[in-house]
């Protein structure tokens, strides 16, 4: 058996909620058990990983505009399904907080911790 540990790299393509979860449960989990793990960020993906906070600093209308539709920020994402006007998605997050199951921004933060490396 080689000395080399085990690989694992996640592409994260989706702004969806449970998508972005699905994704930093496999990364946080394979990160636990000795493996080493990046995650790349790209189209809708990059939502996942925006900040939450600040104002839009594109020039132009079309650029302004379109920032504004698609803020992105770990708070603002939406379930990819269910999501109706975005109940489902509160839901999600309050079943989540009451089964003491981390965040978003907690898995986040966990992940960075145990060493994920994240490719933006």
């Amino acid at each position: 058996m080689s000395d080399e540990k085990d690989k694992l790299t996640i592409v994260m393509f989706s702004g969806n909620l449970d998508h972005a979860l699905a994704g930093f449960t496999l990364a946080t989990t394979a990160a636990s058990m000795g493996m080493d793990v990046s995650m790349f960020f790209t189209y809708w993906g990059l939502n996942i990983i925006k900040k939450n906070e600040g104002r839009i600093r594109s020039r132009g209308l079309m650029k302004k505009l379109l920032n504004l539709m698609n803020r992105g920020g770990s708070k603002r994402l939406k379930l990819s399904r269910f999501n109706m006007f975005g109940l489902g998605t509160w839901m999600m997050k309050k079943l989540m907080k009451d089964a003491n199951v981390p965040s978003l921004d907690e898995m986040i933060a966990m992940a960075q911790e145990m060493g994920v490396t994240l490719f933006i």
